[in-house]
């Protein structure tokens, strides 16, 4: 699409702006005297976090989901605020539930009450409508004091200056939000989750996380490129990815006559021809829990298994092809959210059942019953 370039131009390194909101999160994640939080569901908080670093990214400004007083964003300060702000994360949530249920209902979802829906609906369009159109009068006047201004990026900025139609320019960015906000969100709760499970996994990629990019939390003291070459950290996160696939599904139409290597004969093993039209659901979720391809392991936490494993078409948390899910650009972030929560603690329990993982499949993979748990704050931090 013509958002893909523009998206991935800034989404690569863009650290700071996480920051500002992961310091947001620790406000609520403060511990008691004996060094230890409150029993907190992690999950909420890790979908406030993203949908306010998404909002700042993709619009110049954050919605501020964790914090209403917060301080100002680049993009908020002194300025004025688009319609809905308040609700906004409420509209998100009730609009994205709608559309996961829709997906299970099928073709009978026109018959179950869409009025919450609706009004959620219109409200994220007011929203969205607002920073829209001051987008493109901004790339319209292309005044001489903006041209002077050091510029931050700003996705609607960039697209705005290739087209001045509103109506995609909205389309394009919702898309893009829910999407990056959602994957964030889910691979962080998932991995708190596993590593709930697995505190010795937890000790081992904290102290991997040390030595290689430092524990000094008071200071963010590394690159996005040495975030990036993080090994341990990097096959944590493919894990996470392959188990809990947080695109568990996707589809395809195809274009044209075409045919697949695979499913036809009596044996599934010969090509089967598919007509233009037609429409092929891909279950990520399936793919990457087959043990034929991942071992009789195939559903256990094991991040070493990709020390022997080479990424190919096995491994598509993200779809593939140039209408993949944009998820995968958040990556480099994410891992900065991670890596400052290790540094910040240095120990977890997950409460709760520990044994029985539990999905929640709506448009993203979520956890079924929360990430609960108690973090213990590191020494020094």
């Amino acid at each position: 699409s013509r958002a893909r370039p523009q998206f991935v131009q800034a989404s690569v390194s863009n650290l700071a702006l996480y920051e500002r909101h992961a310091q947001e999160l620790f406000f609520k994640l403060e511990p008691g005297p004996n060094g230890w939080t409150d029993v907190t569901d992690l999950q909420p908080l890790f979908f406030h976090l993203t949908l306010d670093a998404t909002t700042e990214f993709f619009y110049g400004q954050s919605c501020y989901s964790q914090n209403g007083t917060a301080k100002a964003s680049p993009g908020n300060a002194g300025g004025p605020l688009p319609p809905h702000s308040k609700i906004f994360t409420n509209c998100v949530d009730v609009a994205t539930d709608w559309v996961g249920a829709m997906g299970v209902l099928g073709p009978w979802y026109k018959y179950a009450p869409a009025r919450h829906f609706k009004r959620s609906r219109a409200k994220i369009y007011e929203f969205v409508d607002w920073y829209v159109k001051r987008a493109v009068d901004r790339a319209s006047e292309k005044s001489s004091t903006e041209a002077a201004e050091p510029s931050r990026f700003v996705v609607l900025d960039e697209l705005a200056k290739l087209t001045d139609d509103k109506l995609w320019l909205r389309n394009e960015t919702i898309s893009l939000l829910t999407g990056g906000r959602s994957t964030s969100a889910a691979l962080l709760s998932w991995m708190f989750y596993y590593l709930g499970r697995n505190p010795p996994l937890f000790q081992k990629l904290r102290q991997s996380v040390i030595q290689e990019l430092g524990s000094d939390y008071e200071e963010e003291n590394y690159t996005a490129s040495q975030l990036r070459a993080a090994h341990y950290l990097k096959t944590c996160m493919y894990e996470i990815l392959r188990l809990s696939a947080p695109t568990h599904t996707t589809t395809r139409s195809a274009a044209r006559d075409t045919t697949l290597p695979q499913g036809g004969g009596p044996a599934g093993k010969d090509p089967v021809f598919i007509p233009k039209g037609t429409t092929v659901l891909i279950q990520i979720f399936l793919l990457h829990h087959r043990a034929d391809i991942w071992g009789e392991d195939v559903d256990e936490f094991k991040p070493e298994r990709w020390d022997r494993f080479d990424r190919g078409w096995e491994f598509i948390p993200f779809g593939g092809g140039p209408r993949a899910c944009v998820g995968h650009f958040a990556l480099t972030e994410t891992a900065h959210v991670i890596v400052r929560m290790l540094q910040r603690y240095d120990d977890i329990q997950l409460i709760g059942d520990t044994e029985k993982v539990t999905y929640c499949g709506e448009i993203t993979n979520k956890c079924g019953n929360g990430v609960h748990v108690k973090l213990h704050r590191a020494q020094g931090t």
